[in-house]
């Protein structure tokens, strides 16, 4: 199974330093085995997002991760590492305005991909699912007026 994201990634989207600091517990600024589990089981969470949304469309894990599935990797990833502390950052890299509109952005395109509606480059393009909203077009029709009052 190929690993969706890195915290590389995370570190490249967010500063190293934000990526840190949202990992360390204890706050000692040096990151123990346990703090960098955190790091992992933030972008293991991220993974299992993807392919229960996706699962029912494409055989996941994914063994070769197409380049948007990484991203949304990446973002759902940062949003659970940075939810750990609030959001608060270092003044450097994502602030939180970004990170949760990056999350939810993230969310919306994992819809998407579900629902045949963006093609991520993974076998065939396939077929939409049926949405479960039908568009109707409206009809109109005169009514007959009556002469002797002018009113329908």
């Amino acid at each position: 199974m190929a690993t969706y994201c890195t915290q590389a990634d995370l570190e490249r989207r967010a500063h190293p330093s934000n990526v840190a600091r949202w990992a360390d517990d204890d706050g000692d600024g040096v990151l123990s085995t346990a703090e960098a589990a955190n790091i992992t089981a933030c972008i293991e969470r991220a993974e299992a997002i993807i392919n229960a949304k996706l699962g029912r469309r494409y055989s996941v894990p994914f063994s070769q991760v197409p380049d948007i599935i990484r991203e949304i990797a990446v973002d759902l990833a940062t949003f659970y590492l940075a939810e750990r502390r609030g959001f608060v950052s270092t003044g450097q890299g994502l602030q939180a305005a970004s990170i949760a509109d990056a999350y939810q952005e993230a969310m919306r395109l994992l819809d998407a991909i579900a629902e045949g509606r963006v093609y991520i480059g993974v076998g065939e393009a396939a077929e939409p699912i049926e949405s479960t909203t039908q568009q109707v077009e409206p009809t109109f029709s005169r009514m007959p007026v009556d002469k002797s009052t002018g009113q329908n």
